[in-house]
């Protein structure tokens, strides 16, 4: 009949490991940090009410043209960049522009809309699609406000939302945080 002897290392072999691990530690927590990069914020309320007119907003055209023309089908100049002018109905995402604006006209206020749905709720933001920090490095919290669901909508409250960061940035989603499509969140300017 065969012993099995237990296992046993001496106190130079745990120490070695011990070592070890902490080498693999010091050398995790010295690379190098890149933070979040955050989006300009613009100094003053949107006041853009047409998606052609939030697009030329100065201050965030070269993050939300392009984004404009995915999610919301503004056809955008080659040439410029900027949207092209139509005679034809406003597209879909006219109208989610128009209530993220009216959102954020009852946020400032300190009021609520006339539509259902949570108001100013935290957003944990866990999905990452948002900055985490400022540019000072300080942690950036977000609240969301439902905004009102798309016509043929069928769902409890539709994937339209609105975001706020503590640092004044706001965005939108039309795509349940990226859940049902993308791009996840369309900068539309900050406020105060």
């Amino acid at each position: 009949m065969k012993t099995e002897l237990p296992i046993r290392t001496s106190w130079q072999a745990r120490l070695l490991l011990g070592l070890i691990g902490i080498c693999l530690v010091a050398i995790a927590l010295s690379q190098p940090y890149a933070p979040v990069p955050t989006v300009p914020r613009q100094d003053r309320p949107i006041e853009a009410t047409s998606p052609a007119e939030l697009a030329q907003t100065k201050s965030n055209e070269h993050i939300l043209a392009p984004a404009l023309e995915k999610e919301l089908q503004v056809p955008l100049s080659p040439k410029t960049g900027k949207p092209i002018p139509t005679a034809e109905k406003s597209p879909p995402g006219a109208r989610i522009l128009q209530d993220a604006r009216i959102a954020m006209e009852h946020i400032q206020a300190g009021t609520e809309p006339p539509w259902d749905g949570k108001w100013g709720a935290a957003h944990g933001n866990f999905e990452g699609n948002l900055p985490r920090k400022n540019a000072e490095q300080k942690p950036i919290t977000y609240r969301e406000y439902y905004l009102p669901k798309s016509p043929g909508d069928t769902t409890k409250w539709g994937p339209n939302r609105l975001v706020v960061g503590s640092d004044g940035n706001v965005y939108v989603t039309t795509t349940h945080y990226g859940q049902s499509g993308d791009p996840p969140f369309v900068y539309v300017g900050s406020i105060h």
